[in-house]
């Protein structure tokens, strides 16, 4: 019941070989970290297909962030929430675990595909040139990102309406707010 969804599910494996696989996961991580080199220079990217390619990938990266974002909106503000909404779909599975799925698989997908980014490139002006005061505030707050996830999966976990697509909604637009007025 944790999750909010189903019932309460029983490992049919025992405790010890529980934890001796997590224990077995953390050290390899540990491991895989200790041998990989570090390098202050990033690898170069590599480009399958070219030019073309790379851009028509980037726009549809971008195009599908702010679709995806809008559409859960819509479908959470205008739908019939019965159960799991395709609003709590789009935003727990789509969102959370499908971009950290793909970006751990394809690097730079979402810098692309990121709505919040695309929404501030619309928002902002280029006239303005960067603003150098602004960035060293937000650089200055990066304790938020730890209080950030702390609230989503508290949002999740404990307040009982993580799957409700009007809370959702909520959510994600508070969330667009704080972004659009950094």
């Amino acid at each position: 019941m944790a999750h909010g969804v189903g019932r309460v599910y029983q490992s049919p494996l025992p405790l010890w070989l529980y934890l001796g696989g997590a224990a077995a996961t953390v050290a390899a991580s540990f491991l895989l970290r200790a041998l990989v080199r570090d390098s202050a220079q990033p690898a170069p990217a590599r480009r399958i297909g070219g030019r073309t390619v790379a851009l028509v990938t980037s726009r549809l990266l971008t195009f599908s962030g702010v679709f995806f974002l809008a559409l859960t909106l819509a479908t959470g503000a205008f739908g019939a929430d019965d159960g799991l909404g395709l609003a709590a779909l789009l935003f727990w599975v789509g969102l959370v675990i499908g971009t950290v799925t793909v970006g751990a698989v394809v690097a730079g997908t979402w810098r692309r595909a990121d709505p919040w980014a695309t929404l501030e490139r619309a928002y902002r002006t280029e006239e303005a040139g960067p603003n150098l005061t602004m960035q060293r505030r937000v650089e200055s707050m990066w304790w938020l990102a730890s209080v950030a996830i702390y609230l989503l999966f508290w949002f999740e976990l404990v307040s009982g309406v993580g799957f409700d697509s009007f809370w959702v909604v909520v959510a994600l637009l508070a969330y667009t707010l704080f972004v659009l007025t950094l």
